[in-house]
């Protein structure tokens, strides 16, 4: 689907605070058939132009489904009660009329999520699954009351134009103007809706508001393509899209490693971002041939088969960095999703039957040779030990020990360096912190990202592992791996500035035994001491028989670990 209209330059030398201070919906041009018309003095016609139009032409096909989950329970809390939850925070009560100022828990992730329109994301979900038109009558209260009480200096909150925050606004106005042959509309709200979307399409536009590097930026990139392809009548959008573009395609390169590894240290995120990346191919074919450069698609085809190796048997993630529990790695070819959110395999790699094998558990597919107990990412810093590639009915029982011996970025970064996870039959065994999202200065998330709460070495007690100028210079990596016959072995080191050094050796022997050999040199004289700490699944119960630590599995009499210290 081609955009109609030749590029304009990008906007320069100007701020999101210059573009909200100076909004006119009288200047927003639109071009609809030979006619440059005004959003405000051509209303009647631009109204015309879009009853006219499919509610889901081209582009706009695809956005139905484009959710992070839908919650109907949610959602109706919202229209009855104005009760709002968002993830890991408890429900609460707002006025009727939001101020947008709200912060109940003093918690970033709270504002970011109020400021997302995370309630529109809710309530549009809803309204795709149950029909029920309260759900877009209240998405649309809540969209016109945001645009109402934010498109000002000062705005009422820190997240009113947060970089992450206005993409994701963005994708949510879009989504709610798909489904615009079901609510009532006035001249308006029509001028309101498209006037805001053009104004957050310019900032998005902003080389002073992009995030390079980031998946914020990954984020900013796909919102503003996205815009550009649903709405080619504005003048500015092939502006738009040639800006998406090509930041979409720099954000790929970037974050990714060359070995196809995501940077932001969660391998949640990889999988998040890959969904993310097949969505913004789709938007448009023009785009996607303007992406169609080799070596893209090959870093893509080898982050498709880290997830091979990532993924836990039972579907879900190791818990390195902010993965948490609730995302699964797996795709489902049938929609036969046990958590009620339907995946099927990317056409990417429906032909690559290993992989397949994998995202379906083995349900289809061709099952991996078992014969290489290890693989090995040296460039990015992670290793893989796994028994083997079981059939379906015994799938889930395999052992699995995920590796971490660097950090690739800034970004989701966690003082864990050198720690493991152990998985084996259905179960987690030695696991990570995960996740915790009530603000920075939340006791517990500095406590979740911390030397103490991974599976490491504590120098001292272990509170300068951690902190942020100490990670900025850490000298970490894998040293060396390989296999002997049907034991196979990693060695990394990590060196702490004016700390110590760290070296873990892990040895995987007969796929059943793992053996673990630290070494710890170079103490500075104020952590001569050092720890060893393995964190336990929460339900494990564990009792010492004075040589080892037994350690009972939460679900299966005939299944223990052992640890030999």
């Amino acid at each position: 689907m081609g955009l109609g209209a030749p590029s304009e330059p990008p906007l320069t030398g100007r701020s999101w605070e210059v573009l909200v201070a100076n909004f006119d919906p009288a200047h927003v041009r639109l071009r609809i058939g030979k006619e440059e018309v005004g959003l405000v003095d051509g209303a009647e016609r631009a109204a015309a132009h879009f009853r006219t139009l499919p509610p889901h032409s081209g582009m706009r096909r695809d956005t139905a489904t484009w959710y992070w989950a839908t919650s109907v329970a949610a959602a109706r809390a919202i229209v009855d009660s104005s009760r709002y939850t968002f993830a890991k925070h408890p429900e609460v009560e707002l006025p009727a009329g939001v101020s947008w100022s709200e912060d109940p828990f003093s918690s970033s992730s709270w504002r970011f999520n109020l400021h997302s329109l995370r309630p529109v994301e809710q309530l549009l979900g809803a309204y795709v699954e149950t029909g029920e038109p309260a759900f877009l009558g209240r998405a649309k209260e809540l969209i016109e009351s945001w645009i109402d009480r934010n498109v000002t200096l000062p705005p009422p909150s820190d997240h009113s134009w947060h970089d992450h925050a206005t993409a994701k606004r963005l994708t949510q106005m879009v989504l709610f103007w798909q489904h615009r042959d079901r609510v009532t509309w006035n001249r308006s709200f029509l001028i309101k809706l498209l006037s805001s979307i053009h104004l957050h399409a310019e900032i998005l536009s902003l080389e002073s508001f992009y995030t390079h590097q980031h998946n914020h930026g990954m984020f900013q990139s796909v919102s503003l393509l996205q815009t550009a392809v649903a709405f080619p009548e504005f003048v500015r959008s092939g502006a738009w899209r040639d800006t998406g573009l090509r930041r979409l395609q720099d954000e790929i390169l970037w974050a990714f490693t060359e070995e196809g590894v995501h940077r932001e240290n969660s391998p949640l995120y990889h999988r998040y971002v890959l969904r993310l990346i097949k969505w913004a191919l789709s938007l448009d074919e023009p785009g996607h041939a303007s992406l169609a450069d080799p070596n893209l698609h090959q870093l893509l085809d080898r982050a498709y088969r880290y997830i091979l190796h990532i993924a836990l048997p039972n579907g879900e993630f190791p818990l390195f960095g902010n993965s948490d529990t609730n995302q699964l790695a797996a795709w489902y070819p049938d929609g036969a999703n046990p958590r009620g959110r339907p995946f099927t395999v990317p056409k990417r790699v429906a032909d690559r039957e290993e992989i397949v094998y994998a995202l379906t558990r083995g349900r289809a597919g061709k099952r991996p040779p078992d014969a290489v107990p290890i693989v090995c990412y040296p460039e990015s810093g992670y290793a893989f030990f796994r028994s083997g590639w079981p059939e379906e009915e015994d799938y889930e029982d395999a052992i699995h020990l995920s590796f971490k011996a660097q950090c690739l970025s800034r970004a989701h970064r966690h003082a864990d360096l050198l720690s493991f996870c152990l998985y084996g039959f259905g179960e987690r065994w030695i696991v990570d912190s995960g996740p915790y999202g009530h603000g920075k200065d939340d006791p517990f998330q500095r406590y979740m990202r911390s030397a103490l709460a991974h599976n490491i070495v504590l120098f001292g007690d272990g509170l300068a592992q951690g902190r942020p100028d100490v990670l900025d210079r850490v000298q970490s990596g894998i040293d060396a791996c390989g296999t002997t016959g049907e034991d196979a072995y990693v060695r990394a080191s990590c060196h702490y500035p004016e700390i110590g050094r760290h070296q873990r050796e892990i040895f995987f022997l007969d796929r059943s035994s793992v053996l673990i050999r630290d070494t710890v040199e170079g103490l500075a004289p104020e952590t001569q001491s050092y720890q060893l700490l393995f964190h336990l699944e929460p339900s494990k119960l564990v009792a010492f028989d004075g040589e080892s630590y037994v350690v009972d599995s939460s679900s299966r009499k005939d299944v223990q670990l052992a640890i030999v210290p």
